[in-house]
């Protein structure tokens, strides 16, 4: 399973994030390539993934783009790793 949950998520990751010692990134991620959304097309690179702020500007750039079969992506830093990254699924 790709998703992390918070139960699986190491203690020390989520201290690290509320003493904003990591920062963490609100991307889009495409589900069937896993390529990342930067102002209307795609891209590999995560490190190249447009930010979101939060959460409405999430859906949003969704609903102007008309994307499909994407998710929320919480990543620390510009690495992904299934370890600490969090996915949430949208519709």
């Amino acid at each position: 399973m790709e998703s992390t949950t918070a139960a699986r998520i190491p203690l020390v990751f989520l201290f690290m994030v509320c003493n904003n010692r990591i920062a963490v990134r609100k991307l889009i991620r495409h589900k069937p390539t896993k390529a990342f959304f930067r102002q209307g097309k795609w891209v590999d690179d995560v490190r190249q993934a447009q930010e979101f702020p939060d959460f409405s500007a999430v859906l949003k750039a969704q609903a102007q783009y008309h994307l499909r079969d994407i998710e929320l992506y919480y990543v620390a830093g510009d690495v992904v790793d299934t370890a600490f990254d969090v996915v949430v699924p949208l519709r």
